[in-house]
């Protein structure tokens, strides 16, 4: 299960860090408040193609976190990835 996905620098996105509970977890929101940019750091975090334009202006690099919680395991798995 996803719980946390954390995402800096990533287009026109500074900073932000989504946490799920167990269950259903939808998105909504009106037109450009970001659901895509969320869904697309997801994407890129499961090794989706990076365009150069992925970094926010006047930042070095992107950086992509997701934590997953396995219910079978003993611990957490982590995906990070930074794109320059």
């Amino acid at each position: 299960m996803l719980a946390e996905l954390e995402v800096e620098h990533l287009a026109v996105v500074e900073r932000a860090r989504l946490t799920f509970g167990p269950g259903f977890t939808a998105f909504s929101g009106e037109t450009g408040t970001g659901k895509s940019l969320l869904l697309g750091a997801l994407s890129l975090l499961l090794g989706g193609r990076a365009d150069a334009d992925v970094v926010r202006a006047g930042e070095a690099r992107a950086r992509l976190t997701a934590r997953f919680v396995l219910d079978h395991a003993a611990c957490d798995v982590i995906l990070l990835r930074e794109n320059d």
